[in-house]
């Protein structure tokens, strides 16, 4: 035998028992995760693009950035609010498709910063982690209030969305 047949096959063996002691797949284990952008909408009128990244390899956390074409004054809470800065949170498995959330983002209007809306519920993906259904609570503080010590001055009703995630698609203006 030739030693480069030798090393081809001592390459293939190792690379066999990589992927035998590799851990199972997520779709195997059952396990999902939220990496990744989703897009979706809730029963409150609200639309938003939400991106998951990793903050461990395990995807037991990940850090969220959330943003959406939505009213800025919260439906009226801060009506001198011109924008609102992205949702930004954090995100902790509590079961293999289940996840907590918390997310904070700033009301703004000319002059600066004049609130907080903070957000905080629970994600389920479906089997085949394609589809999640959310459930949050929304509270809202004016600025200079802990979003976590101080009491809101207004809570929102359970909010329930319905996300999917984004996936790579060839475009449809494509000739």
């Amino acid at each position: 035998m030739s030693d480069g047949y030798r090393i081809g096959r001592l390459v293939f063996i190792v690379l066999a028992a990589l992927l035998l002691l590799a851990p199972p797949s997520a779709a195997a284990s059952g396990r999902c995760s939220l990496a990744g952008t989703w897009i979706g909408d809730n029963d409150a009128g609200l639309a938003f693009l939400i991106t998951f990244i990793p903050l461990d390899p395990a995807h037991d956390r990940l850090a969220s950035i959330a943003g959406g074409a939505n009213d800025a004054t919260g439906f009226g809470l801060f009506p001198t609010a011109v924008d609102y800065t992205p949702f930004q949170g954090e995100v902790k498995r509590t079961g293999r498709r289940t996840f907590d959330y918390t997310g904070l983002a700033y009301a703004r209007d000319e002059l600066g910063w004049i609130g907080t809306y903070a957000v905080s519920g629970s994600w389920t993906l479906s089997e085949d982690c394609g589809t999640g259904t959310v459930v949050w609570h929304a509270s809202t503080f004016f600025a200079g209030q802990d979003p976590f010590a101080d009491t809101p001055f207004f809570c929102f009703p359970p909010i329930t969305g319905s996300y999917h995630r984004v996936s790579v698609v060839p475009s449809l203006c494509e000739e």
